[in-house]
């Protein structure tokens, strides 16, 4: 893991994150996994709030007088989620003392673009950051049970040099989608992401699932 210059913050940034609760310092990997993690928590009450957003990830057609719902693909969610972000922890100023840079990249052959790198930078040097890399899955993904390990361990982190990744799935099995028998559970789903992500945090490593509901 490369080491990153510290700076103590100023009297000013301490002013700022007196005024504003949701705004942080992030001096290593694992804070920013915390101010992403909290982003997340702040994309799923959108989703599901007083006018939910999560209509935004199906396609909505009429036949007749009934509505037909499709969940949308995964670069769709993947592109949601990145707006989120880019709104949530670049527009909002969220990092007090650095610089949140936000890339995705697009598959030469299937044009998909599910991975997002975010990047705290130091203002005055941009070779000192911190980094984690997010990998989208939807919850109908015959991988989802390996993707962890096999695309985001054995892909993702290497091709972004970081060593913190975060296994975003998007859960929309709901009365518009039904589940197959394995995935009937969240809860047993996300206790399997859990278990995953300890065993893979290993060697400087770290691993978190997060699930999403997307139903509607």
């Amino acid at each position: 893991m490369r080491k990153n210059s510290w700076q103590p913050p100023s009297p000013n940034e301490l002013r700022v994150s007196l005024n504003n609760i949701q705004r942080r310092f992030v001096r290593s990997n694992l804070e920013l996994l915390d101010v992403v993690l909290e982003s997340l928590t702040r994309l799923q009450e959108k989703l599901k709030g007083q006018n939910p957003t999560a209509f935004f990830l199906w396609n909505i057609s009429q036949v007749g007088k009934k509505n037909t719902y499709k969940r949308k693909d995964e670069n769709a969610l993947s592109d949601f989620v990145k707006m989120h972000f880019d709104y949530d922890l670049k527009g909002q100023n969220i990092v007090i003392n650095r610089e949140v840079e936000i890339k995705r990249s697009t598959g030469v052959k299937d044009g998909a673009r599910t991975d997002i790198y975010i990047q705290a930078v130091n203002r005055e040097n941009h070779e000192d950051h911190f980094s984690l890399v997010i990998e989208t899955k939807g919850c109908w993904n015959p991988d989802l049970d390996t993707s962890m390990e096999n695309q985001l361990k054995g892909k993702y982190l290497s091709k972004y040099k970081s060593v913190v990744g975060i296994y975003l799935v998007g859960w929309y099995y709901c009365k518009h989608l039904k589940a197959p028998a394995k995935h009937k559970n969240v809860s047993k789903v996300n206790k399997i992401l859990d278990t995953q992500a300890q065993e893979l945090s290993t060697d400087g490593l770290v691993f978190k699932g997060y699930i999403l509901d997307c139903g509607i």
